[in-house]
């Protein structure tokens, strides 16, 4: 069977993001924007900044969820899953500036490099899941920055942290 090569309508493959679209073949072939690190020391100051906001504005400021210990917990395991992460990203985008060049032919299901990079782009995303390192910092930064939003916007009685 001879093989045609898909025409591709978007590339995108910055430092930052890889994206990969053919509008031919209604296909999206990798769509992964990099995520940046978190610093402790700027969610602290975020969360310190919170409870200062609260209190100035009378809120009553509960401290139930352990907001502060797990900004202080964010250890080696994220550190370390976050240097896999950018390499891993890196690898991918290597990987995909390589394969636009060289170019994808449908049919695509036998196209062993093609499954390989989606494999690991599925392993990027993973890494971002709520159980694992990575994802638990995600979790503290929004759960922090929403508190933040909360007391500057919002007349609230009381707030949990």
């Amino acid at each position: 069977m001879k093989k045609s090569r898909i025409n591709l309508t978007l590339v995108n493959i910055t430092d930052s993001q890889i994206h990969v679209i053919s509008h031919d073949c209604a296909t999206s072939f990798v769509g992964i924007n990099r995520i940046s690190g978190i610093d402790p020391d700027e969610l602290m100051m975020h969360y310190r900044n919170t409870v200062k906001i609260a209190k100035e504005k009378g809120i009553k400021v509960g401290y139930t969820r352990g907001l502060k210990k797990k900004i202080l917990a964010i250890s080696e395991d994220y550190y370390s899953a976050l240097t896999t992460y950018n390499e891993r990203f890196d690898a991918l985008i290597q990987l995909w500036l390589k394969k636009v060049e060289a170019g994808i032919y449908a049919p695509t299901t036998d196209d062993n490099e093609l499954n390989q990079m989606t494999t690991l782009e599925h392993d990027l995303i993973r890494m971002l899941h709520r159980d694992k390192p990575i994802g638990k910092a995600l979790g503290i930064e929004s759960d922090v920055l929403e508190a933040l939003s909360s007391v500057k916007n919002r007349n609230l009685y009381s707030i949990r942290l």
